[in-house]
């Protein structure tokens, strides 16, 4: 109790709080905490009315892109999730979403613990990540967002006792300030930057910001997919052009328009890259680690000739995942493409969120 006492009176100090959250999506009805958007609701029924969220109805798909090492952890852990799009009520949809950090959406997917069964360890993990980003970084770039769903805090630093911090928050900050620096690099005005695993958008939500950056286009199995589209519509609709895309079409739309900002891509339409778009960065944080080796290596060797750098953080120690089931490639044994070289490597921050493992890697193209 009393480690625990001493977190929470550290967070509180630095302007910081933390919450608690329990697996379960199911609010009172009678709540008025959150507002959920139905119009995002729909986008996301349409979206699966094409896209089945494991690719059963998409013929002719390269075995490197269908959804093998974490399909059965998928089919189980977000049960309720395809319930709710298969039940196919738009509202539904929109309050599962708008209250994913609450639910098996986010429960689960970061390192410290899972939101129903939050431990010491993992605060004093959280905590400490926290005192070295803050020591690093005392501005703290990239750290904030004013995205207005209810339940992430609504973390708008200008808002006196309204600045909360979720546990992804450094590690998407860490990372906006990779690929930001990385951008430093490309002499065009813009440039364009692919994300590859887009989980729930927290790292586009950043990108967005930047100057130099005028387009983002994002990877990811439909399940992360429209959880990022949620979340970044609800942040940034109003304010830019979104475009998830639920056909070939519709892809190769999203791909080649200047008017779409961020275009959010299942990876079965991987396929539709060409080597006559213009795409600078490649990024992956984290995801290549949780696929087999030959689809990591199918992502790297058919990327567009246009792209410059490989942004990236992935572990570097062969562990068991997936109920040891699957056994993580390390990254520097990744094949990467020809004319590639390493110019950058670091361990990888937050370091207790990436249990010491993960390796930072900037590649550049000669």
């Amino acid at each position: 109790m009393k480690l625990k006492s001493l977190v929470f009176n550290a967070m509180l100090s630095m302007g910081f709080r933390i919450e608690r959250y329990k697996n379960n999506w199911q609010l009172d009805t009678g709540s008025n905490s959150f507002q959920p958007d139905p119009n995002i609701g729909m986008d996301i029924k349409n979206f699966f009315s094409n896209i089945d969220p494991f690719y059963e109805n998409i013929k002719d798909l390269p075995k490197e892109l269908q959804i093998g090492a974490w399909k059965i952890q998928l089919e189980n852990r977000r049960k309720n999730q395809v319930t709710v799009y298969k039940r196919g009520n738009s509202a539904d949809i929109a309050e599962l979403h708008e209250n994913m950090f609450y639910n098996e959406l986010i429960t689960g997917l970061w390192a410290y613990f899972y939101f129903d069964k939050i431990t010491k360890s993992g605060i004093a993990d959280f905590s400490d990540d926290f005192k070295d980003y803050d020591r690093i970084y005392p501005d703290h770039p990239y750290l904030l967002t004013d995205n207005p769903i209810k339940c992430w805090g609504h973390r708008n630093s200008s808002v006196e006792n309204n600045k909360l911090i979720k546990n992804s928050d450094i590690a998407h900050a860490i990372e906006a300030l990779m690929v930001t620096n990385c951008t430093n690099l490309i002499s065009n005005d813009s440039c364009t930057v692919l994300e590859i695993g887009s989980g729930m958008g927290g790292l586009a939500e950043r990108l967005y910001h930047s100057k130099k950056i005028s387009k983002l286009i994002l990877f990811d199995i439909p399940l992360n997919l429209v959880t990022a589209y949620y979340y970044l519509k609800r942040g940034l609709g109003e304010k830019s052009n979104i475009l998830m895309a639920s056909t070939r079409e519709e892809a190769i739309k999203g791909l080649t328009s200047k008017e779409v900002e961020i275009c959010l891509l299942p990876t079965c339409f991987f396929p539709c890259l060409s080597n006559e778009m213009e795409i600078d960065i490649v990024s992956n944080f984290y995801s290549f680690s949780e696929m087999y080796e030959d689809t990591v290596n199918y992502y790297l060797n058919n990327l567009p000739e246009s792209v410059r750098i490989i942004c990236q953080a992935n572990s570097n120690t062969a562990v068991l995942k997936n109920d040891n089931h699957t056994t993580e490639v390390s990254c520097d044994k990744f094949d990467y493409p020809k004319g590639f070289v390493e110019v950058f490597s670091s361990i990888q921050m937050p370091l207790k969120s990436c249990k010491s493992r993960y390796k930072s890697k900037i590649l550049y193209k000669n």
